[in-house]
């Protein structure tokens, strides 16, 4: 648990983010916290002893204090004399819950448009918009202009998190896992909780798919671990809050094996996601074995979510009582459990990732 949720914390309303904290950074206040991450709509800042909490929203004359523990024992506003809000630290349920009812979700690639600008100035873009109740962020992360990124290193909060890179390269470190190292396009990591790590440079036109549970968690910098730390421990299992009992993950596309996926027209090759993540969820890699148009993949599953994200190529999509829809590269998918869709008519170059929520 982060020790800035244990301290009083001054709120402050403002229109445009990036001003109001580029003052404070100016005067000496260091930025500790984003929330959310893709899109954020508040910042910590801290220094002197003080922590500001800058959220975005009409710049009204109030103040509110908010601190750590709640000693009245009641839920309802508390003002002071003066008028000044007195708000408690809510500790957020740790059980990520999905709807008991999903739809099947498609969610085609609408362009430029559809981006935003998010964390360290990175185009983030919403790969399941409803984000089932809170439950799941899936986001396509892109850097046009390579070079440095400029990051800090941070942790997240968070009870999964996934990152795939599907076109270009970054360069990446983490805590207790030895020198930095390069993602290329067909890698991903898993990000356990509560582990340290800082992007460092990317290549041009870098793109990465994101997944974490739950949708909206704590992104807090860490000013005071460098990296790398110098050890390399990749059987070591991070803990953060009461999430945990994961080990980091990362897989390389080139040194994997394929195998066939009976009767789909495709082969298969599986990362070390499941048990690096101790059976929260597992992460495939799929492609087209030829270019066979007769070939169909129905797709079923008792589990609690599928995802699959489509990285090359095209495919035809069926969702059962409905027409076919070609999809293609940067398109994405969501399929509940206890219901089914069909893939067919493969392009030679298809290729997906498919993850598998289990626990």
């Amino acid at each position: 648990m982060s020790t800035l949720n244990h301290q009083a914390q001054v709120k402050i309303s403002c229109r445009d983010l990036n001003q109001e904290s580029d003052f404070f950074i100016q005067l000496g206040f260091q930025l500790q916290q984003v929330f959310p991450a893709d899109n954020p709509r508040m910042l910590v800042l801290a220094a002197y002893g003080l922590v500001l909490r800058i959220e975005k929203g009409l710049p009204v004359n109030d103040l509110t204090v908010i601190l750590p523990n709640n000693p009245s024992q009641t839920l309802q506003p508390l003002f002071s004399p003066s008028g000044v809000a007195i708000q408690f630290h809510t500790e957020s349920n740790s059980q990520v819950d999905f709807p008991a009812q999903i739809e099947p979700l498609l969610t085609p690639f609408d362009g430029d448009e559809s981006w935003v600008t998010g964390r360290a100035g990175m185009l983030y873009r919403d790969l399941i918009p409803s984000r089932l109740s809170g439950a799941i962020i899936a986001s396509n992360i892109k850097i046009v202009d390579g070079g440095p990124v400029p990051d800090h290193v941070h942790y997240h909060s968070i009870q999964f998190q996934l990152i795939f890179c599907t076109k270009g390269w970054v360069k990446v470190v983490y805590e207790d896992q030895g020198e930095p190292f390069v993602l290329n396009a067909g890698d991903c990591v898993t990000q356990p909780p509560g582990i340290r790590h800082q992007v460092l440079e990317a290549s041009d036109g870098l793109e990465v798919v994101e997944i974490g549970m739950p949708a909206e968690h704590m992104t807090t910098l860490d000013h005071h671990m460098q990296l790398p730390t110098g050890q390399n421990l990749p059987s070591r299992v991070y803990q953060h809050g009461s999430y945990g009992g994961q080990q980091f993950c990362y897989h390389q596309q080139a040194a994997v094996s394929w195998q066939a996926l009976p009767e789909s027209g495709l082969l298969r090759s599986e990362t070390s996601v499941l048990t690096d993540s101790g059976g929260v969820a597992a992460v495939n890699v799929l492609k087209a074995s030829a270019p066979h148009n007769a070939s169909k993949w129905l797709i079923q599953h008792q589990n609690r979510l599928h995802f699959y994200y489509v990285m090359a190529g095209q495919a035809s999509y069926q969702q059962a009582g409905q027409e076919n829809v070609v999809i293609n590269d940067r398109d994405s998918f969501v399929l509940p459990p206890n219901q089914c869709l069909e893939l067919s008519h493969f392009s030679a170059d298809f290729q997906c990732i498919e993850c598998m929520i289990l626990g």
